[in-house]
């Protein structure tokens, strides 16, 4: 099975994509609405999963209500990456080699953990992240939107899961594939 580790950031995201009218059409920043309406579909089509450190990053927002919709998002929806004790003298060995490289050290965390659960790519839409570290790792590490064409989902193919019809993004189209 193969599956796309996502940052917190893409996590950021989902939850807007996700909010009651959000609509892509009047978001004001068209290259941000590709990305929501991307992670959105492949929230919906494909497997995606969290790691530790995400998970950190999304407890220590400072907002507590956006904190709560985050934790709860993935508490509820996205799976979380179990990494045995065994894997993180590799991953600590791992980020240590890509700080090298990018300085951001829990980027460096994020990706060495990604490829510790055989992660096939990392969405991210730090640019620095992917442009630094592309060469450091075999993951794709790519925005949603590059991700959502690279499999090539032909239109009309139904999602893993749709929301439920009381649920009141069923009614938009923006998302439907």
């Amino acid at each position: 099975m193969s599956y796309a580790a996502i940052d917190s950031m893409i996590v950021d995201y989902l939850i807007q994509a996700m909010d009651v009218g959000y609509n892509p059409a009047t978001d004001p920043d068209n290259i941000l609405a590709v990305e929501r309406v991307a992670v959105f579909r492949l929230f919906l089509w494909a497997d995606l999963i969290v790691t530790p450190t995400v998970l950190k990053q999304l407890a220590a927002s400072k907002n507590s209500a956006w904190r709560d919709r985050l934790e709860r998002l993935v508490l509820i929806h996205l799976p979380e990456a179990q990494i045995p004790a065994s894997a993180f003298s590799a991953i600590n060995d791992k980020v240590q080699n890509l700080q090298s490289f990018h300085c951001d050290s829990l980027d460096c965390r994020i990706l060495a953990e990604a490829e510790s659960i055989g992660a096939n790519t990392l969405l991210s839409f730090d640019h620095q992240l992917r442009r630094r570290l592309k060469a450091q790792t075999t993951l794709s590490l790519c925005r949603p939107s590059d991700y959502w064409n690279w499999l090539a989902i032909r239109p009309g193919t139904r999602p893993k899961w749709a929301p439920a019809l009381s649920n009141p993004i069923s009614r938009e189209t923006w998302w439907l594939w």
